[in-house]
């Protein structure tokens, strides 16, 4: 089999293949972390409003559901670490 730099000549290919893959798994990861971020900054948010109200259910509501989107793209993110 041609060599070339002590690497067959297939192997660059396959390398090229993946690399690829794992630029667009890395692309998604970096999407997934600023949608994090930005629900991150959105429960601060709600936070302080909470304190100022902490009888408001309509807060309450919606810290609870912003909690939920935090676990569920905290996890995807687990996800894509593990891979």
């Amino acid at each position: 089999m041609l060599q070339l730099d002590g690497f067959p000549t297939g192997d660059g290919v396959k390398a090229d293949r993946s690399a690829g893959r794992l630029t667009g798994s890395m692309m998604e990861l970096q999407t997934l972390q600023e949608a994090l971020k930005v629900e991150i900054q959105i429960h601060q948010k709600l936070v302080a409003q909470m304190k100022q109200d902490p009888q408001n259910a309509d807060l309450k509501k919606q810290l609870h559901e912003l909690q939920a989107k935090i676990t569920a793209l905290s996890e995807k993110q687990v996800h894509y670490y593990t891979m």
